[in-house]
C-alpha cells in the first residue's frame, strides 16, 4: 500500500500516498482494520496476537457506510470528555511536553460495566490545539472502540522543537 506516515482510511483523508501533515489520515479506499488484521504477522500465541485477534474490527458495511461518514463518521465532540492532565504530571503537564487537557471516549456500553483501556498516544501535529477534534473523530478509532467495548484515551502533547523537526 502506498500510504505515507498516516492512519489509513476508506472514507476520509488525502489520496493514498499523499502525505497529510494536517491530520495524517489518508484515504486508500481500504478498510484498514481488516487489512491490518490480515497482513500483520504476529507470532501465534504472542501477547500482541492475543489482543489484536480478539478484537472485532468489523463495522457492518464498513466505515464508509456509517451515517455522516463523509464528515465525522457517527460520533461528535460531545462523545469525548475533556480531562485535566496536570495531576498526572506533578501539577504541570506542560513541563513534560504534554497539553493541559486530554480527552477520553467511553462507549455507552462501558458507562456501567468494566471495559478495557486503549491509550492512543500520538505525536506529530495531531494534538488538539493544532487540529481540534478532527483526528480523534475521523480516524475510525472511536467506531472500533465502541464495537469492542474499549475506553479510548487520547492524551495530548504539545509541540517541541524536536517533534517539529522530525515531521
Amino acid at each position: 500500500m502506498p500510504a505515507t506516515h498516516a492512519v489509513v482510511s476508506d472514507v476520509y483523508g488525502t489520496p493514498c500516498g499523499t502525505k497529510n501533515p494536517y491530520i495524517y489520515i489518508e484515504n486508500c479506499q481500504l478498510d484498514r482494520w481488516e487489512s491490518d488484521k490480515k497482513s500483520i504477522n504476529y507470532t501465534k500465541g504472542s501477547f500482541c496476537a492475543s489482543i489484536f485477534y480478539a478484537l472485532d474490527f468489523s463495522v457492518p458495511g464498513g466505515l464508509s457506510s456509517l451515517p455522516g461518514a463523509d464528515s465525522f463518521y457517527s460520533f461528535s465532540p460531545s462523545d469525548l470528555t475533556a480531562f485535566d492532565q496536570d495531576p498526572f504530571f506533578g501539577g504541570d503537564a506542560f513541563a513534560a511536553n504534554m497539553g493541559h487537557t486530554g480527552f477520553v471516549f467511553v462507549p455507552p456500553s462501558c458507562v456501567e460495566s468494566t471495559c478495557r483501556l486503549h491509550v492512543h498516544f500520538h505525536g506529530c501535529g495531531m494534538h488538539y490545539d493544532e487540529v481540534g477534534y478532527d483526528f480523534m473523530l475521523r480516524s475510525g478509532f472511536l467506531e472500533v472502540a465502541a464495537a469492542n467495548e474499549l475506553v479510548l484515551l487520547f492524551p495530548q502533547v504539545v509541540p517541541t522543537s524536536f517533534s517539529q523537526k522530525k515531521n
